[in-house]
């Protein structure tokens, strides 16, 4: 049976492959009360002409990656690298198909690149509700994208275009996500031709074609994340993209593609400076790399020093960081330890005005801004002024970020957990 004889039926908990010509569909559904995905693919990932309805262990890209995650998903796959799914037979699939998505909940869409392209040009037809782009193409036609100078462009030309289905067309309440790189020019003309639905493009700087595509992979577990929030909610956490940016910085790809790209959109004087200092720690030479790491631990340790009158539980995560990393230092061991007396009788007096305690601190509790005042022996919680408070604890974190840019080549397992805590603390 087909993918449209099953969906006739109202059948669920079914799988299979579909041939059109040059255009393969490779499906599995679970249930009609879930979100259905369907993905399109990007250059490179074709297969070769040798496929049959019966070979479902054939590779479609996205299929495995979004089946793992337990959805509903049609993955289409083509042969032969110059297709952009044109095919009439693959069309009147989609046209037969649309009306029997209706039985889902939601339709979302999902594609990168070349697969952008056929998620935006069938949108309206197949009333999708969300889609998710990864540096997508709008168009191949150079009389439509005569800036698009690659060689894939030239080689759309020989294309037999259908009329209607060759160009963005989505419907006004589709939620649409775009993740590009704004210094990669040709991409970013991609994306400014996307107007239609509700549109939020997401700039990421060193994610875009040039690597894009294996920065995710490597970070999978976090763009799992970010897919399953856009699949559950139709939305995406900006801790998420801030998370994603902060783990492209430290990236070699990150100052390599910006270099590369159109600058003019790019703070030339920041990126100079991470630049230089990328630099300067990569011709380090080998014998002072557990000087410089012993000195990111002192950073760490004094930044720890300066946080405790402003968010004694963001100094407590930095001192167990440092005294992780130096098991032995006596100073870092007796402040962790004063740290988590004073947060623990803090914690347990937090609803009265009064609390015995022998320190000085302020500190930050339940995400209120207090301040123990001695008296008499005992600390008083006042509200402090709020704006003095998060301007301090601000610069704190703007901290953080800078000695985890500076880490990452001397230890990615330091830099990686100051990127955590300034995502959970900014």
């Amino acid at each position: 049976m087909s993918l449209l004889q099953f969906l006739s039926e109202n059948k669920a908990n079914f799988h299979g492959i579909d041939i059109f010509q040059d255009i393969h569909c490779k499906y599995s559904i679970k249930s009609l009360d879930e979100p259905i995905i369907i993905s399109f693919p990007p250059l490179g990932t074709h297969n070769s002409t040798d496929i049959s309805t019966e070979d479902y262990s054939i590779k479609v890209w996205g299929f495995d990656y979004l089946k793992k995650q337990n959805w509903n998903v049609i993955s289409i796959g083509f042969t032969g690298e110059n297709n952009y799914f044109q095919s009439p037979d693959f069309i009147s699939f989609l046209e037969l198909l649309s009306p029997l998505l209706q039985l889902f909940p939601k339709r979302l869409g999902y594609g990168f690149s070349r697969g952008g392209f056929g998620v935006s040009t069938f949108a309206d037809l197949l009333k999708l509700s969300s889609i998710l782009l990864v540096h997508p193409i709008s168009n191949k036609q150079q009389v439509i994208v005569p800036w698009d100078t690659r060689r894939s462009t030239r080689d759309a030309q020989l294309v037999k275009w259908n009329d209607k289905y060759c160009d963005i067309n989505i419907p006004s309440n589709c939620k649409v996500f775009i993740f590009y790189d704004p210094c990669q020019k040709i991409d970013s003309l991609h994306v400014n031709r996307y107007r239609s639905g509700d549109v939020n493009k997401i700039r990421i700087f060193g994610m875009g074609h040039h690597g894009g595509i294996q920065f995710l992979i490597k970070n999978s577990n976090l763009w799992t994340k970010i897919v399953s929030s856009f699949v559950k909610c139709d939305s995406i956490p900006t801790g998420y993209i801030v998370k994603l940016k902060f783990l492209m910085k430290l990236s070699p790809l990150y100052y390599k593609n910006v270099q590369n790209g159109n600058k003019s959109n790019v703070r030339k004087g920041l990126f100079l400076s991470a630049k230089n200092n990328a630099i300067k720690l990569a011709s380090a030479h080998k014998p002072d790399v557990a000087e410089a790491k012993s000195k990111v631990i002192d950073s760490i340790r004094n930044l720890a020093f300066k946080v405790e009158n402003v968010d004694l539980y963001l100094a407590l995560e930095l001192m167990k960081i440092a005294l992780f990393y130096r098991p032995d230092g006596a100073i870092i061991k007796q402040k962790v330890t004063d740290y988590e007396n004073t947060l623990a009788e803090v914690n347990k007096y937090s609803s009265l005005w009064y609390v015995k305690i022998k320190l000085f601190w302020k500190v930050s509790i339940k995400n209120c801004d207090l301040i123990v005042v001695m008296r008499e022996g005992r600390a008083l919680l006042l509200t402090p002024e709020k704006n003095s408070l998060n301007l301090k604890k601000q610069k704190s974190i703007d901290t953080v970020k800078n000695i985890a840019l500076d880490t990452a080549e001397i230890d990615r397992n330091i830099s990686f957990q100051l990127v955590n805590i300034a995502c959970r603390y900014g």
